[in-house]
Parts: C-alpha cells; structure tokens; sequence
C-alpha cells in the first residue's frame, strides 16, 4: 500500500489551536478538579463562612492559569520553520515520509508511534504522550485512501 497526500501547510494560528486542543485534553483531569475544587471553596466562602474567601480566590486563580497557559506560551516560536513551509506525506506498510517543499524528507518507522487519532479535521499521530505528527484530513486525495489510512493504523494497532 502507497498513500500520497496532496501539498499542505500549517499556519502559526492553525498550529497554536491544535496545540492548544492537545493541552487541554491532556489536561482534562486536573481542569475538572481544580474547576469542582474551586466551585465548592467559592461556595463555602459565600454561605458558610467569609474567612473562606482566600482559599476560594486561590483556587480560582490557580484554574484561570491552568486555562491561561496555553495562550501565554507561543508554541508556533519554537517550532523550526519548515514545519509552516509546504509538504506532502506518503504512508507505506512501515513509514511515514514527509516531503517538504525544499525536498528534505522526514521518514519515521510506523513503529515509532504509539497511537493514532482523529479529531474532526486532523489526524494526531503520537510518539509520546504530547509529541505527535499531524496530517490534516483536506490533505488526503479521496475518501478511498482516507479508508486505507484507517485500516492500515487499525491493522498496526496504532488506532481503534
């Protein structure tokens, strides 16, 4: 099997959402503590007692940075710029080829990547926890070898 994409980019904008959706799914656990946490303290520093009220601001504070951090920090800096130029990428039975459009080329085993998934635009392949490679689905030339893709991760054990 042999998947060519078409050419695609990224912009710094399209890049800051996709880090910032992978943030706060990572995250997800520790948002709806601090969120429940910081509910209850705002409560019982209303009704029950107003010495209360500086556990129930730091609370809240801490969840406002929890949710601020990804908009603090500019990913899109410290990504090379070559990852905004345009590329292509081709999926064998065992690589994943990116070809960039100064023709550098990144090839990666299939077994460097610990799972796949799809959001609704992208498809997130990960070799850690938060690193991962995206292909955005407009990349691919039809729905066929969008089918390919799929069955190809699921065989590789890589998506569900």
């Amino acid at each position: 099997m042999n998947i060519k994409t078409k050419e695609f980019n990224t912009s710094e904008d399209e890049l800051c959402y996709i880090t910032r959706t992978i943030y706060y799914k990572s995250k997800k656990a520790l948002i709806i503590v601090f969120g429940i946490v910081a509910v209850i303290s705002v409560i019982f520093a209303v009704f029950v007692t107003p010495q209360a009220s500086f556990l129930a601001a730091y609370f809240v504070i801490l969840l406002g940075c929890i949710l601020f951090i990804p908009f603090v920090i500019n990913t899109a800096k410290s990504i090379p710029k070559i990852y905004f130029n345009n590329r292509a990428c081709e999926i064998t039975d065992n690589y994943f080829i990116t070809s960039f459009e100064d023709g550098s080329l990144s090839k990666m085993h299939l077994h460097n990547f610990t799972k796949v998934t799809r959001e609704s635009e992208y498809y997130f392949l990960y070799m850690a926890k938060i690193m991962f490679q995206y292909l955005p689905v407009r990349a691919f030339n039809s729905e066929n070898d969008i089918n390919e893709f799929e069955t190809l991760m699921k065989n590789k054990k890589l998506m569900e």
